[in-house]
């Protein structure tokens, strides 16, 4: 930016203006901020939980988005199917607690450790 276009942007910003330019800026402003925030939160939300990779103990709405050996119940939260509320080999899983006996979690998956 030149000098003269500095000079230019900070005598605009330091004129007196109405008060209706003033909310109609403060109007963008905000609204541009409330936009950037929901397509954050929506990209965000995105990366942490792709489909059908959430662990036990994880909010869902269908079984489809709970990770393998993993069904949303009534409550609406993921949870093994085999009914012991841990892992077999093979299932989805986001720590070694998730996986029954000689299991570990390994890259998300209880695997024979």
């Amino acid at each position: 930016m030149d000098s003269q276009r500095f000079d230019n942007l900070t005598k605009g910003l330091g004129s007196e203006g109405t008060r209706r330019n003033a909310l109609r800026t403060m109007a963008v402003l905000g609204a541009g901020l409330v936009g950037a925030r929901a397509f954050g939160a929506a990209t965000q939300a995105a990366a942490v939980d792709p489909q059908g990779s959430k662990c036990a103990g994880m909010n869902c709405a269908n079984t489809k988005e709970c990770g393998k050996g993993l069904g949303c119940n009534w409550w609406g939260v993921c949870e093994y199917k085999s009914g012991n509320g841990l892992g077999k080999k093979g299932d989805t899983c986001c720590g070694n607690f998730d996986c029954s006996g000689k299991l570990r979690c390994k890259d998300k998956t209880c695997t024979k450790k």
